[in-house]
């Protein structure tokens, strides 16, 4: 009896490390998808960019093309997936066809859900006659509803009365899912989904462990979510993490930006304590959503936001105090050593030293008097040598004279080095205070525009206060002015960075710029990378543009240059 628990202790000893590890190899694999964001990205917009080439070539296929364009852009772009609906509404064909309308209204209620405009999404669905769809449409209905339905829910969990009503609804339509649904491994995932509301996550988790193999790319991850809430429903939250990591690898290898697996497992490390992977996740989930435009992920993320950031504060805080302590022990450790080290082998050259002095002494008695008649003889030969001395000592005070000459023209050119440096230093002084100058004058119209529209707050002028923010000519001329104080700068460093740049283009593609204009939009995005700032996303910030025009841009002018990509930007910040 105490072999076989000895047995069963020590096989239990040895899985909690391994189970350990596998969860660690699972966010390291997570940590290098989210460093290869950008490339997943680049992927899903270059197959858009594909796509966009063809509209127009044959009208007949405008319709599967905005079709195509619209999937591509759900749950990555909500406006842009929204605009591509709007351009199918206005085609002939679904002029001509009840049923192709009633899909793009009930796509146009996904992504008004996705933005978090839940009215406008509900009235939508709740308009539509059902009656004469078809049944892959009535399928499509069911699911968006079941999906408006439960984001709802969440939505509007402060309120339990309407979340509950919300939740109950959307259980409803996933019974007639799993009436209507023809493909098996989506009903299956439905039905997972099914049984965890109903109280049933063991029976759930069994379906999603069959389906798991068999599912495809575009099922895995919902089988891995299903799954991870199964096993939340179970209180197993080792395996929810698993599968919660698994769900988000592959959400952000597909390239969406809309999901929910990320901001669960945030939540989860926080309960962990592992707040660096939380804040890192939750960074990236806000960014996301914000690049969504879904509402719902970013209110998640904004309301535990502030807890994060203060745990992970004070968790780097306390890292950087161990740090110090250990660096001051290992420091101390050091000396102490070195003062040992030092003290033994200055001891033991001591030793040796007296050693070898005692051996030597007798042979030095023994030569003593051999070494003082030859002193009388050395002093002679000294006296000559003085002699010597004396005339050497007074050619090198001739030689000295010559160096003093040279060194006083040294002096005079290191002199003017210096004075160069200085001039150098102040255009540098110069400059920042120029570009301290622009601040404050920013902060400064900031504060007049702010206390402009307390003054309408105050005295309930709501009518002058709505027009005043709905203007956005003063965004508009601050933004002109900001491109024109960057432009000025950048000119004053690199003054012949247009006629360089263009040098780089073929010559029937060089850029010619507008009187009165120092740069132009794509002379902004290469000046910026001639600075250093190479990543898309940050260029988009900086010039208040979208990541696709920032991509185009770029495209459009390595296509014109003479050079490859990499050898193109290379030589860019070579100028």
């Amino acid at each position: 009896m105490a072999r076989r628990t000895f047995i069963i202790l020590l096989s239990l000893l040895s899985f909690f490390p391994a189970y350990a590890q596998d969860i660690s190899s699972l966010l390291e694999e997570l940590d290098e998808c989210i460093k290869n964001k950008e490339d997943y990205r680049y992927e899903r917009l270059h197959r858009i960019d594909s796509l966009r080439c063809r509209i127009g070539m044959k009208e007949d296929t405008n319709y599967e093309l905005y079709n195509e364009l619209f999937q591509s852009f759900s749950h990555f772009q909500a406006d842009s997936a929204l605009h591509y609906l709007d351009l199918m509404s206005q085609l002939d064909v679904v002029k001509k066809d009840p049923s192709k309308e009633k899909v793009i209204q009930l796509n146009r209620a996904e992504q008004f859900a996705i933005m978090g405009a839940y009215n406008y999404a509900r009235d939508i669905v709740e308009s539509i006659d059902r009656s004469d769809m078809s049944q892959e449409n009535l399928t499509r209905y069911f699911h968006i509803c079941r999906t408006i339905y439960g984001w709802v829910s969440a939505y509007q969990s402060n309120v339990p009365e309407l979340s509950k009503k919300m939740a109950l609804k959307a259980h409803q339509y996933r019974d007639s899912i799993m009436l209507y649904e023809q493909d098996e491994i989506s009903r299956e995932v439905v039905h997972a989904d099914y049984l965890i509301a109903e109280g049933q996550p063991e029976a759930a988790k069994k379906i999603m462990l069959n389906y798991q193999a068999k599912a495809t790319s575009d099922y895995l991850a919902y089988t891995y979510y299903n799954l991870a809430q199964a096993c939340k429903a179970l209180k197993d939250k080792d395996n929810q993490m698993r599968y919660l990591i698994k769900t988000a690898i592959e959400d952000l290898k597909r390239g969406v930006t809309e999901y929910a697996a990320l901001p669960d497992l945030v939540q989860l490390l926080m309960d962990r304590g592992d707040t660096k992977h939380a804040y890192d996740y939750m960074l990236c989930s806000m960014n996301d959503a914000n690049y969504c435009n879904a509402q719902l992920r970013s209110l998640e993320m904004s309301q535990i936001y502030p807890i994060i950031e203060k745990e992970h504060n004070q968790h780097e805080a306390e890292e950087k105090t161990a740090y110090r302590w250990f660096s001051c022990g290992l420091a101390g450790l050091a000396i102490l050593l070195a003062i040992a080290s030092l003290y033994l082998r200055k001891e033991a050259k001591i030793l040796s030293r007296t050693k070898k002095q005692l051996a030597e002494t007798n042979e030095q008695l023994a030569e003593a008097n051999n070494q003082l008649e030859e002193a009388n003889s050395q002093l002679e030969d000294a006296n000559q040598q003085l002699e010597d001395a004396n005339k050497n000592l007074e050619d090198a005070n001739k030689n000295l004279e010559t160096a003093n000459t040279l060194l006083g023209k040294d002096n005079q050119s290191l002199l003017e080095t210096n004075t160069n440096l200085h001039q150098m230093d102040k255009v540098k002084e110069e400059y920042i205070a120029l570009f301290l100058s622009k601040c404050r004058k920013y902060i400064t119209s900031l504060e007049s525009y702010r206390k402009s529209l307390l003054r309408l707050a105050k005295n309930n002028l709501h009518t002058e206060l709505l027009k005043t923010l709905k203007d956005d000519s003063l965004v508009e001329i601050e933004e002109e002015r900001f491109y024109k104080d960057f432009d000025e700068a950048f000119l004053e460093i690199h003054p012949n960075f247009v006629e360089r740049f263009n040098a780089l283009l073929n010559d029937d593609s060089r850029i010619v710029l507008k009187k009165n204009e120092l740069l132009n939009a794509e002379l902004r995005i290469f000046a910026l990378i001639r600075l250093g700032i190479t990543d898309t996303n940050q260029i988009a910030e900086f010039l208040n543009y979208s990541m696709p025009t920032i991509y185009n841009y770029r495209s459009r002018i390595r296509n014109k240059s003479k050079y490859s990509k990499e050898e193109f930007e290379e030589k860019v910040m070579e100028l």
